[in-house]
């Protein structure tokens, strides 16, 4: 192992740590915009945020955090590591995410009622397939390669400025 290696092995996790705890303060955003993105009935944001309140109080905006935990450190942290996997990686977590976040909407004989996370992953892999846990790779690859040449670009005409 190249001593470059060595010096940054230790601090590649630092990437998944930070945006875990960014993902906590910017989640119940995020619930929002997923409550926002799957409604079927055109509902005002203030109604939405009333909505969750009512039926969950605060903890209600943080359904789903351990998902959202969970994908931030698989993903971010994969592509601080091995950065060409990190898309794929944070998929699964991406699923559960959104199955969390949409369970309150649904009507209480639909909701999945995962625990947590890794219930989540289990019962998706185990009543769906593995494959289920891989919905939307395609998009989220593509999402992760265009944003990833916007960056080099940027930093490269930065740079010569």
């Amino acid at each position: 192992m190249a001593d470059s290696d060595l010096r940054r092995l230790p601090r590649w996790w630092f990437g998944g740590i930070c945006s875990a705890v960014a993902v906590t303060a910017t989640h119940p955003l995020d619930l929002v915009k997923v409550q926002l993105q799957t409604q079927l009935e055109k509902t005002e944001v203030k109604q939405l945020i009333a909505h969750v309140y009512k039926k969950a109080g605060i903890i209600g905006f943080y359904s789903g955090i351990s998902a959202s935990w969970f994908r931030q450190l698989t993903y971010t942290t994969s592509r601080f590591a091995i950065y060409e996997y990190g898309g794929i990686v944070g998929v699964p977590g991406d699923v559960v995410t959104v199955r969390l976040q949409n369970d309150i909407k649904l009507p209480e004989d639909k909701r999945r009622n995962y625990k947590h996370v890794f219930d989540g992953l289990y019962r998706i892999s185990k009543e769906e397939g593995i494959r289920s846990l891989f919905r939307g790779t395609v998009p989220a690859v593509t999402r992760a390669v265009l944003l990833t040449i916007v960056r080099v670009c940027r930093f490269i005409f930065l740079r010569r400025q």
